[in-house]
C-alpha cells in the first residue's frame, strides 16, 4: 500500500540524498530535532501506534584501518542512530534498551549517546542528556553480555535520539539490517561501505514499494599495504538501502521468528579479488556450510566435549547390541532429564557440563547435549 509523504518527509529524503560515505558520525542527524517533530501528534498511517521511529539509520564500515583483517576476520564497525518520538504512555518504553553482545568474539558497544527532547511552557526545546554513568553491563552467558540503559526525561510528546557503536570481529558476513521495527518507521536505512576487494552476495527480501538502493564510489581508509606492496588506499562502494512509511511489526503469541517478517537486507562473503590474495575457505555450498556450523567453536566444543559423564550413559546401552536400540534409549534418557526453558535459538548459551549439570537448557543446548551424549556412545 502507498502512503503520501507527508512535506517533512520530502524535507527528509532531500537530507538523506546528500549524505556521503559511512563514517559513524550522523553529523546531520544528532542534535537537529526540530519543532515539527515534537508537535506530531500521531502517525498518519498508523492511528494506533504508540510510537513513531523517525530515523532509523545505520554505518557500516572496516575498523581499526592500520590492522582490519586479524586471523580470517574483518574488524567490522556497525554505528546506529535512532530518533523516536513518543506519542503515548505506552510509547515511553521505547526508551528503555537492551543490547546484547559476544564477549566470546571480543565484540564491543561503546559510545552510547542520549538525549530526550521535550517542549518548555514557552515553546522551546528543551535538551536532556543522558549520563553514560548510569548504562548497566549483565552478563548472560559466559559468551554473551548486554548492555542496558534508559534515556532520562522521556514522557508523552518527547522525542528522543540514540547512538552507539558495535565492533565485530567477522568472518563470511557483514551486519544484517532490517528495515522494520516494532512501531512504525519513517525512515530505515543501511549505509554499508564495501571494498573492491571482497565480493559480498546480498540476500535481498524488501516488500515495500518505497525500497531504494543507491551506489557511490569512494576510497576507503584501508591500506592495500596489507596485502601487496603499494601503499594506496583500497577502492569500493558505498551501497545506501532505503525504505520510508513501514508499519510496524508487533510481536505476537506463537510467532515463531519476528524477523522472519522483516524486509532485511543480508551479506555473506563469496569471493576474495586482487590485491586480496588469501585462500581462506569460502561458504559457498550446503557441504561447505554444513562443514563450518559443525566446526563453529560453540557447537563443536559442545558436541566433542563434556557432557554427560560417559559412566552415567554406559548401563543404558551395556545390553544392547542393535544401534538403533542404543540410539533410543540415549534419545529417552535425554528427554527424562531435560527441561526445557522455552528459549528458542541457534546460540549455545552455556556448555554441556553446565547444561547437564543445571537439568536445563534451550532446544539448542539439549540437542548438543543429545548429540554429544550419542557420540560418545559410539
Amino acid at each position: 500500500m502507498k502512503h503520501k509523504l507527508t512535506t517533512w518527509l520530502v524535507c527528509v529524503l532531500a537530507a538523506i540524498s546528500a549524505y556521503s560515505q559511512p563514517d559513524g558520525k550522523f553529523a546531520d542527524y544528532l542534535g537537529k530535532v526540530t519543532l515539527d517533530e515534537l508537535k506530531i501528534k500521531e502517525c498518519p498511517y498508523d492511528s494506533t501506534a504508540d510510537a513513531i521511529m523517525l530515523y532509523d539509520l545505520g554505518d557500516v564500515y572496516y575498523s581499526d584501518e592500520s590492522n582490519f583483517y586479524k586471523g580470517l576476520k574483518f574488524v567490522v564497525t556497525t554505528a546506529y542512530y535512532q530518533r523516536v518520538k513518543v506519542l503515548t504512555r505506552k510509547g515511553i518504553e521505547n526508551a528503555n534498551y537492551t543490547l546484547v553482545y559476544y564477549t566470546h568474539s571480543k565484540d564491543t558497544i561503546t559510545n552510547i549517546k542520549a538525549v530526550a527532547y521535550n517542549l518548555s511552557p514557552d515553546g522551546k526545546i528543551q535538551a536532556t542528556h543522558f549520563d553514560p554513568a548510569t548504562v548497566r553491563i549483565e552478563k548472560i552467558s559466559e559468551y554473551q553480555s548486554r548492555v542496558i540503559f534508559k534515556v532520562p526525561d522521556v514522557t508523552t510528546g518527547t522525542v528522543f535520539e540514540v547512538s552507539y557503536q558495535k565492533k565485530q570481529y567477522l568472518q563470511y558476513s557483514m551486519p544484517d539490517w532490517h528495515f522494520n521495527s516494532e512501531i512504525p518507521s519513517y525512515v530505515s536505512r543501511l549505509r554499508i561501505g564495501f571494498i573492491d576487494a571482497f565480493d559480498y552476495y546480498v540476500a535481498q527480501r524488501v516488500k515495500h514499494d518505497s525500497f531504494q538502493v543507491k551506489q557511490e564510489r569512494y576510497t576507503s581508509s584501508v591500506s592495500a599495504a596489507l596485502f601487496s606492496t603499494k601503499n594506496e588506499l583500497l577502492p569500493g562502494t558505498v551501497v545506501t538501502f532505503s525504505a520510508y512509511n513501514l508499519p510496524a511489526i508487533r510481536k505476537e503469541p506463537y510467532m515463531n521468528s519476528w524477523l522472519n517478517y522483516t524486509n532485511y537486507v543480508k551479506f555473506q562473503l563469496r569471493g576474495y579479488l586482487p590485491p586480496f590474495t588469501s585462500n581462506s575457505p569460502l561458504i559457498n555450498g550446503w557441504k561447505q556450510f554444513n562443514k563450518h556450523v559443525l566446526n563453529y567453536w560453540g557447537l563443536a566444543r559442545n558436541i566433542e566435549t563434556g557432557g554427560i559423564p560417559a559412566k552415567t550413559l554406559e548401563p543404558l546401552t551395556q545390553h544392547l547390541t542393535d544401534t538403533l536400540e542404543k540410539a533410543k534409549a540415549i534419545f529417552e534418557f535425554v528427554r527424562n532429564n531435560m527441561e526445557y526453558n522455552q528459549l528458542f535459538t541457534i546460540n549455545l548459551e552455556e556448555n554441556s557440563t553446565t547444561v547437564w549439570e543445571n537439568k536445563k537448557g534451550s532446544n539448542s543446548e539439549i540437542n548438543a547435549l543429545l548429540i554429544n551424549a550419542l557420540r560418545k556412545s559410539g
